[in-house]
């Protein structure tokens, strides 16, 4: 008998265990072949191998990457998670610390749609950049 599919809620649950572990494999199996993820700079990446390419050169680039819960609700096929985030960057040892908020929108079990937000010249004014 297949496993139930994850409820958005249990997926973003997962998704918050697979960021703090580091686990690009794990993040990438909640989501659909064809799922569109828009970035907190706007950027839409299509497909698996474009959101594989984008978190392998997020986690090349940062270390120590920790999502914490502060707040989740669901309600049918979308569910949004407000996250205390926190990482260092991997060359400058800067760090970061910043709210940060996600909307996935699910069909069976898997994430269609992942929508981010936060302040990312916050973000780059923490580390250090411009």
């Amino acid at each position: 008998m297949p496993a139930t599919p994850r409820t958005p809620a249990e997926t973003l649950e997962h998704q918050t265990a697979a960021w703090n572990a580091a686990d690009i494999d794990a993040i990438l199996r909640d989501f659909a072949p064809d799922a569109v993820l828009t970035n907190a700079s706007g950027q839409t990446l299509s497909g698996i191998p474009a959101i594989r390419q984008s978190l392998t050169a997020f986690f090349s680039a940062f270390a120590q990457i920790h999502l914490t819960v502060r707040t989740l609700v669901a309600h049918g096929d979308t569910a949004a998670c407000e996250w205390e985030f926190s990482c260092r960057h991997r060359l400058t040892g800067n760090t970061a610390r910043l709210p940060a908020s996600v909307f996935i929108t699910c069909h069976n079990g898997k994430i269609t749609e992942w929508r981010e937000y936060y302040d990312t010249a916050q973000f780059k004014a923490q580390l250090g950049q411009r």
